[in-house]
């Protein structure tokens, strides 16, 4: 349910008046990190990755990518501001994806005042909060409305990295948000809250019932999770830590038992605590301030990368997680372990992390980064971007998934991997002329579009509010001159 600022709290909302001061999106995404060491158990050297991933991705490709997959969304846009597609999944969804397709085009950088997003809020405003994929998605483009885009002044750039991606969204949403929508994010986030199974441990359909065989699932608990991470960033703070920690136990209790051992490599959410992560952030924002005439922002955080990584190595091993808890409906695969929700049992641990803080400690802790590092290494284990591993279908939401993952945590790099340079140099040569990527078994090739943006935008705001800088657009120009300058 969606309350406008004049209506009752109880059942229908008027979602975001768009009179108000434009924003647009944020293109910067975060990820410095982490990744120049690589260490096998025994010690023996690892050879990083040279970034040919990066080297070979053509920064305009990607915005000229973009920009196409944007024209795409526009143009299936109907008349009452929906997105529909009769006869796949999200056809349940016509909320969730009209909110998700809004929150794509913003991402891809569509202004808030555009025709196709006032369409869309217009629609939204008519809905009732009824599931928690179309709910979650709608705290998200919440914030992507109100969010800045990174200033191309230079100086007033690197005010924009030393503050930080979150706080800058936080700060846009406390002095531009009206109150009407500050109230509606405080009722959707409650809504979220209250949907959490009473009696499990994650999020499910609410209109199941009760008895129904798949009482929960890890795709519902990653958006609600991103979500109330949103809203929490955003100042709301009824979430009770025991959301948290029912959420810890369901993925600790429903992570494979056991996996081949996989070399050590750097997670830096899982090997640093959140003290420890936000302490090296604080040192590197004060070298940002105290930088030299002729240093730029990027050398300073290139070079601060170290503080991320540790002197000490942990086991791996490649253990997953399925849709559902082991044996639930194995005749259908709900429990079969796949990529995009082992990179979705990462992405709710780390935001529980986060949230719970220094309230996280002892075994549970170890358990806890043990389960996301073990969580990469199944991803490295089975690494691929054209498919989702282990699951013939919804690869988009698996590339989706991954960015996620690996975006919350501050991991750079699976391994060898440049998940992002290889993720990105795939949709590229894939991308249908017409802008779009191709429907899948049960997806539209609207929702794969959105998903695709979101990848190649790396639209995720991380949990902990580090000093990044892009790794696509200009930044991505520079680190390719700089490598061909050293080449020669």
């Amino acid at each position: 349910m969606i309350v406008t600022s004049g209506s009752a709290p109880a059942r229908r909302s008027g979602f975001l008046k768009v009179s108000y001061m434009v924003a647009r999106r944020i293109s910067i995404a975060v990820l410095l990190l982490c990744v120049l060491s690589l260490l096998l158990p025994a010690g023996e050297p690892v050879k990083p990755p040279d970034g040919a991933g990066e080297r070979e991705i053509d920064s305009k490709k990607v915005d000229a990518a973009v920009k196409k997959a944007v024209a795409f969304i526009r143009k299936h846009q109907e008349k009452d501001g929906s997105w529909k597609f009769p006869g796949v999944s999200e056809d349940r969804y016509p909320m969730g994806v009209t909110a998700f397709a809004a929150f794509a085009l913003i991402k891809g950088g569509v202004k808030r005042n555009d025709p196709a997003v006032i369409r869309a809020l217009t629609y939204i405003s008519k809905q009732q909060f009824k599931k928690v994929y179309s709910i979650s998605v709608c705290i998200l483009l919440l914030e992507a409305l109100y969010t800045p885009p990174p200033p191309k002044d230079k100086k007033k750039l690197e005010k924009y990295i030393i503050l930080g991606q979150a706080n800058i969204a936080a700060q846009a949403w406390r002095q531009y948000a009206p109150q009407s929508h500050k109230k509606l994010l405080k009722e959707a986030a409650g809504w979220l809250v209250s949907k959490q199974e009473p009696k499990k441990k994650l999020w499910r359909y609410p209109e199941v019932y009760t008895d129904e065989p798949c009482p929960e699932d890890a795709s519902n608990a990653q958006y609600a999770m991103l979500a109330l991470a949103v809203a929490r960033r955003l100042g709301y703070r009824d979430i009770p830590d025991k959301l948290y920690f029912k959420v810890i136990d369901w993925f600790l209790e429903n992570q494979e038992k056991d996996g081949p051992e996989i070399p050590y490599f750097p997670v830096p959410g899982a090997d640093k605590s959140i003290r420890e992560l936000l302490k090296h952030a604080a040192k590197i924002r004060k070298a940002l301030k105290k930088k030299k005439k002729n240093q730029t922002a990027e050398e300073i955080i290139e070079q601060a990368e170290p503080l991320y990584r540790t002197n000490e190595t942990f086991p791996m091993k490649a253990r997953g997680w399925g849709y559902s808890a082991p044996g639930v409906l194995p005749e259908i695969g709900f429990d079969t372990v796949s990529g995009s929700m082992t990179a979705s049992g990462i992405c709710c641990l780390m935001i529980a992390k986060e949230a719970l803080g220094g309230k996280l400690r002892g075994k549970k802790a170890e358990a806890v980064d043990q389960a996301m590092r073990d969580g990469f290494a199944w991803l490295r284990k089975n690494w691929t971007v054209s498919r989702n591993p282990c699951k013939p279908r919804y690869e988009y939401y698996y590339l989706y998934s991954v960015e996620r993952a690996c975006q919350l945590t501050l991991t750079q790099h699976i391994a060898e991997h440049d998940w992002y340079g290889e993720g990105a140099k795939h949709l590229l040569a894939i991308q249908n002329a017409d802008g779009s990527w191709n429907k899948t078994q049960h997806l539209s090739a609207l929702t794969n579009t959105c998903f695709g943006i979101l990848f190649l935008k790396r639209a995720t705001t991380p949990v902990l509010n580090v000093p990044s800088v892009t790794f696509t657009g200009d930044y991505l120009k520079k680190k390719q001159d700089k490598k061909k300058k050293n080449k020669k």
